[in-house]
Formats: structure tokens, C-alpha cells, sequence
């Protein structure tokens, strides 16, 4: 088995560190917010994940 690049590590853990600064949410629930002048809940990273696999295992993405 080979190692993994540094530019891999790198990128990998890059997006770990930036995944808890964002929350994703659909347009409406950003402009809601947005208009509301109010936070959107965060999720993290295995939250993210299993809301996706549940997504494309229901056939909405």
C-alpha cells in the first residue's frame, strides 16, 4: 500500500478544519436567515455525511 501524497493529507485535512466553519442549508433556509438577520444550525462533519448518503439512497439528490 502506498502513502498518501502531501498534497492528499493536505487537502484532507483542510476540508475537516473548514467543514466546522460552514452550515449548509437550502436557498430558502439561507434567505430566510438572511432576512431574519439570524444563524443557520451547523452540523458536522458525520451529520453532513448522513444526511447526503440518506439524500441519494431517497433519490432527492
Amino acid at each position: 500500500m502506498q502513502a498518501p501524497s502531501a498534497k492528499v493529507v493536505h487537502t484532507t485535512l483542510m476540508t475537516l478544519l473548514h467543514s466546522n466553519f460552514a452550515a449548509v442549508a437550502t436557498t430558502t433556509a439561507w434567505s430566510d436567515a438572511v432576512r431574519a438577520e439570524t444563524l443557520l444550525d451547523k452540523s458536522n462533519l458525520v451529520e453532513s455525511a448522513t444526511v447526503g448518503r440518506d439524500a441519494v439512497g431517497a433519490g432527492t439528490v
